[in-house]
């Protein structure tokens, strides 16, 4: 098999491109830099106190498109996030965009609190939706 790599004009490197056996799912040059149907995704997940007084945080659980309903804080442990703070989690995905083009992706964390004065509950909830275009 034969596979050309010339740099002429007429030759072109394209994704996905099918070279017997082999298809072509990525490429570094120094025009066009790094191709590639793969991409890392970086998914961060935001719980923050918009109140007055400190919030405990007892429950964040995400869920992707990927697992279930999973919990991000570690089991049994509560934070404690000052008024007007945040706390932030992430995971990185990497995809492979030709197998999932022209779908969407959602993403959602739910997240549950204690005020730390009171006692008081509150809790909220968010979708994200990445959509995945076709080229």
């Amino acid at each position: 098999m034969v596979m050309s790599v010339q740099c002429r004009e007429e030759d072109s490197l394209v994704l996905l491109d099918t070279f017997g056996g082999l298809q072509l799912v990525g490429y570094r040059n120094e025009e066009q830099g790094l191709k590639s149907v793969f991409a890392n995704v970086s998914i961060r997940y935001a719980a923050a106190n918009l109140g007055r007084q400190d919030l405990s945080l007892t429950s964040a659980i995400k869920t992707t498109p990927f697992a279930e309903m999973v919990s991000i804080l570690p089991s049994d442990e509560s934070l404690l996030i000052d008024p007007g703070l945040s706390e932030t989690f992430s995971e990185l995905l990497a995809l492979n965009l030709a197998a999932i083009a022209g779908t969407e992706l959602n993403f959602s964390l739910f997240v549950q609190g204690d005020d730390a004065i009171t006692g008081g509950e509150c809790g909220d909830s968010d979708t994200y939706t990445l959509s995945i275009q076709q080229p």
